[in-house]
C-alpha cells in the first residue's frame, strides 16, 4: 500500500519537528519516529 502526504502535512510535519527539537534535542527526532512507525503500521494493516 501506497500512502500520500500532501505537501502541506509534510510541511507541518517538518516544522512540528524542528519545534519539538527546539523545546528538547532529540524530541523531534522522537516524533518524526513515531510517525514513521504509525504510517509503516498503517500500510501493514489499511483496515
Amino acid at each position: 500500500m501506497r500512502i500520500r502526504i500532501s505537501p502541506f502535512a509534510e510541511k507541518d510535519l517538518q516544522e512540528s519537528i524542528e519545534f519539538y527539537n527546539k523545546q528538547k534535542e532529540g524530541l523531534g527526532d522522537d516524533f518524526a519516529d513515531v510517525i514513521d512507525y504509525t504510517i509503516e503500521r498503517i500500510k501493514e494493516n489499511p483496515n
